[in-house]
């Protein structure tokens, strides 16, 4: 696995993880307080995001955010799936590989001349 495969993997494990975590606790009734509160300091805080280009919308709700993130995040994760896919195929193929060669190795020794 090289370096960028290790990033995009653990960039999006964390992500999912908090993200489900996050999810899980605003199930909560306690979470639910929390979201209303946060959807109070939103409408307050949108239309300076969107200045900062940090949304595309200015009138973005909280909870359409949260599924733009959700989506985000699943693409993310798919890409990670698709990513570790690709990993394990090349490491069954390099197995492959190591395995035909010490085969060949193998037979190669057993046809050498011994002597008589």
């Amino acid at each position: 696995m090289d370096k960028q495969q290790k990033t995009k993997f653990n960039a999006g494990l964390i992500t999912g993880l908090a993200l489900g975590s996050t999810l899980s606790y605003f199930s909560t009734p306690a979470g639910k307080k929390t979201w209303q509160k946060l959807a109070k300091e939103w409408e307050k805080a949108k239309v300076w995001l969107y200045e900062q280009k940090l949304i595309d919308d200015p009138d973005l709700s909280l909870d359409e955010f949260k599924e733009q993130l959700g989506l985000n995040l699943r693409q993310s994760l798919l890409a990670a799936k698709d990513s570790l896919d690709l990993i394990k195929l090349n490491l069954d193929q390099a197995k492959q590989k190591k395995s035909q060669r010490r085969r060949k190795l193998r037979q190669q020794k057993k046809k050498k001349f011994k002597g008589i």
